[in-house]
């Protein structure tokens, strides 16, 4: 039924057996079978086929005196969810379905009788007071309220932000073309946001202007000309709180295996990359793999490709590793979970994990802006339902909708830090997929159009950020870049977000010399040049900074970003193998991993989002001023680090544990210690030194390494 509080269709529910029992041929004319299927496909309005195979069988079903299809049918109609807005056929299958014994009918058409009520009263006050004004001889000024728009242009108003993102994907699929996404020809398109009731657009002859309920505004014009006006003059509007082009702009995921197929430029010894042809996995391979059946070990069968003559290997594995020998699991003797990623033991989040799990806690949420989330069977309870700006889909599952695998691979890094808490991921897919940029294009697969331009629309990141500040989440993992700063509608919802109490937590970026558009400097980005973000470097497996990690005084602080091993999308991943030992890599398909290791400031990123959302779990009401001041002053500095490359250094979860834990932390994996999975030593760097400038720096204790003293964030007593 429809969901007012959140606008959405929430179908009753299917389980197999009862889906089954619907799909029989003996049951296709029966109206409950034929109810709940409709009720089942108005969730999910993907394509006009759905929509109409959901209002013939509901329209069917309560035809055929179904009390719940009446009601339905009433429901569609009041609220225009697949069907236009009618108050009257809304009333008519409503008073149906009371008359069949629906209860929940009766209260509606009270509902709708005392509406209809008060609007009889507020007109008959509102034509009084204009009798009485007119008698008195005052000519009253009508101020219009809402979006005015020229007498030549087509105004479409949308309720939902899946309603507006479906019309402007509409929009940009008419208007834009290859040369409008390579930057050679202007889209013709504004963005903006505006604050009061009305904005007055009669001025310019827009095509077409889409707004939402909450003020946004996107506006198509026919000429550049046309569309240069309307920003210029806008741009002196004090209402707008933003406006801009809607451009595509150079991006970045900041995956150094996203970035090239070369091993040699990943900073590992062997690097991985996405599979040119790797397609997102369906629900079942993605959910019938069990992590306990992972193995590291692998049989490769050496393959020639017919067309190209080009060699590669095809792996069994479950694992795509990068070719070290690292351990691939950490068990903890903290929590007794099994970990992933080194950065657990080396950072210590297994124990903060298990001093949290006795202090009481709230859930906490984290938005990943990224290219989808995958679940799998150890994932899928703690994946929330996503969206995505560039399905203009109300209501989509996010199963199999990551549009290659590194949203996945982030959100599973914030989960494996955060096992057996109360966290869980909201994934928001930002990126057009290939189907979707193709659209656009009009190019084909082959084409690799995607590929070919490595550009984003603006307006994905802003509907993407309106879209995560309707929901209720505590931190946003950004790992992703826009090779330019000072995006002023982005900027807009940044502050936005950290007004709400959100953190934002964002990759420095991946710096290849050979891009000219690249400096290696994360202040001439966006998000990175923005101060209210954490911004975050990368550390190797040797413990020290990366060669490939954007270095500025924007950076706070850095985290494991090598080999960091996570989820993938089983098919999308492929890595490199040096057969002869030589320096000439053979590639290695894996159809099958599930997991894999990845390399780049994107997986160094959701450590410390995880760290931030384990702080908001026991101190929920803390600012994200708060939040990243804990996380920067409780640190270490990698040996031959400045402050420009480190920030304040990486960050040591354990040390935000109880006092009675005795934990060392181990060596990294690329040194010539082992992980130790033992958690003892002599050591204890509850002690040791901190990322600012003095002190002891054991915060469980309240002793803060900075010099302003006393800070014990469990009793909430620091800034």
């Amino acid at each position: 039924m429809f969901d007012i509080k959140h606008k959405k269709w929430i179908s009753t529910g299917l389980d197999e057996k009862t889906l089954s029992w619907c799909n029989d041929p003996g049951n296709r004319d029966n109206p409950r079978a034929m109810f709940l299927k409709a009720d089942r496909l108005l969730e999910d309005l993907s394509s006009g086929d759905v929509v109409a195979e959901a209002i013939y069988n509901m329209e069917k079903a309560a035809d055929r005196d179904n009390p719940d299809a009446a009601f339905a049918m009433g429901q569609m109609f009041e609220y225009g969810w697949a069907v236009g807005k009618d108050r009257k056929k809304a009333k008519s299958w409503y008073e149906k379905a009371a008359s069949l014994g629906h209860p929940e009918a009766v209260r509606a058409l009270q509902r709708m009788k005392s509406a209809r009520l008060r609007t009889i009263v507020l007109s008959c006050a509102a034509a009084a007071a204009i009798l009485l004004i007119a008698c008195m001889g005052i000519r009253p000024i009508l101020k219009p309220v809402g979006i005015i728009v020229h007498k030549d242009t087509v105004l479409e108003k949308t309720t939902t932000i899946e309603e507006f993102s479906e019309v402007l994907m509409d929009m940009v699929a008419e208007n834009d073309d290859a040369l409008v996404i390579s930057g050679d020809r202007k889209s013709n398109r504004l963005i903006l946001k505006f604050e009061g009731d009305t904005l007055d657009l009669s001025k310019f002859p827009a095509a077409k202007v889409v707004a939402n309920e909450t003020n946004l505004v996107v506006i198509q014009f026919a000429t550049e000309e046309d569309a240069e006006a309307c920003l210029k003059a806008l741009q002196e509007n004090e209402s707008i709180l933003f406006i801009q082009e809607d451009s595509y702009e150079k991006y970045g995921i900041d995956s150094n295996a996203e970035q090239s197929a070369d091993p040699s430029r990943t900073g590992t010894d062997a690097g991985q990359t996405s599979a040119s042809t790797g397609t997102a996995a369906d629900d079942s391979a993605a959910s019938n793999l069990n992590p306990g059946d992972i193995s590291g070990t692998e049989s490769m069968r050496k393959e020639i490709d017919d067309d190209t003559g080009i060699e590669y290997y095809i792996s069994d594995s479950t694992i795509c590793p990068d070719g070290v020998d690292n351990p691939y699991f950490y068990t903890s003797p903290y929590t007794g979970e099994r970990y992933y990623s080194w950065g657990v033991p080396y950072m210590g989040f297994d124990v903060l994990a298990a001093w949290l799990k006795d202090m009481p806690t709230e859930p906490v949420v984290v938005a990943v802006m990224d290219t989808g989330t995958v679940p799998c069977d150890e994932t899928k309870d703690r994946i929330l339902e996503g969206w995505s700006p560039t399905r203009g889909k109300k209501g989509w599952d996010v199963e199999g909708i990551d549009s290659g695998y590194h949203g996945t691979h982030v959100a599973g890094t914030i989960l494996d830090c955060t096992r057996g808490l109360d966290v869980s991921i909201l994934p928001v897919r930002t990126f057009f997929n290939e189907e979707e940029f193709n659209r656009i294009t009009g190019g084909s697969a082959e084409e690799r159009a995607l590929e070919k331009y490595q550009r984003q629309l603006i307006s994905n990141y802003v509907l993407a950020m309106e879209f995560v500040l309707e929901q209720d989440v505590d931190v946003i993992n950004m790992s992703l870049t826009i090779l330019q700063p000072d995006i002023k509608a982005l900027d807009f919802y940044i502050d936005e977000a950290v007004s709400k109490g959100i953190i934002i937590v964002a990759a420095s970026g991946n710096y290849h010399s050979e891009d000219p558009e690249q400096s290696g400097i994360c202040t001439e980005h966006w998000p990175q040049y923005n101060d209210k973000c954490i911004v975050v470097g990368a550390i190797g497996r040797d413990g020290l900074i990366t060669d490939f990690s954007e270095f500025g005084e924007t950076l706070d602080v850095c985290a494991p970003g090598e080999a960091v091993m996570s989820n993938v999308v089983p098919g999308t991943f492929i890595g490199w193998y040096d057969e002869n030992d030589d320096g000439n890599y053979v590639p290695v398909i894996y159809p099958n991993a599930i997991l894999a290791e990845d390399t780049g400031t994107s997986m160094a990123a959701p450590h410390i989002s995880a760290l931030a959302a384990m702080l908001k779990l026991y101190l929920k009401d803390r600012t994200p001023e708060q939040i990243e001041q804990y996380v920067k002053e409780y640190t270490i500095k990698p040996d031959y680090a400045d402050p420009l490359h480190c920030g304040a250094g990486l960050p040591i979860a354990a040390k935000f544990a109880d006092t009675t834990v005795d934990w060392e932390q181990p060596a990294p994996p690329g040194k010539a210690d082992a992980v130790d999975n033992s958690g003892g030593g002599d050591s204890d760097i509850r002690n040791g030194s901190s990322g600012s400038d003095g002190g002891n720096n054991d915060i469980r204790n309240g002793s803060s390494g900075s010099e302003e003293g006393n800070k014990d964030i469990r009793n909430g007593s620091a800034d």
